[in-house]
């Protein structure tokens, strides 16, 4: 697994197959994303107040492009 932390929000991106646990995640942050691998596309979750969401239904050929979105999420969501 690596860790990306940008203001306060943690990017977890999981190797192939990894499982992204409790014991893993930083519990000094609340906002999250995790950026995986499922069935040979890429696609992320986002964690903040209301538990995981799925912010988009695209999917991804290579975790840096799924990293990008969600990165861009997290972008539009502090203009907000």
């Amino acid at each position: 697994m690596k860790t990306f932390i940008s203001s306060a929000t943690a990017f977890y991106i999981l190797a192939p197959g990894e499982k992204l646990s409790r014991g893993k995640m930083n519990p000094d942050i609340s906002r999250m994303y995790v950026i995986y691998q499922d069935n040979l596309i890429w696609t992320y979750r986002y964690k903040w107040i209301n538990g995981w969401e799925k912010p988009t239904d695209d999917v991804f050929s290579t975790e840096n492009d799924a990293l990008n979105s969600a990165y861009d999420h997290f972008l539009l969501s502090k203009i907000q």
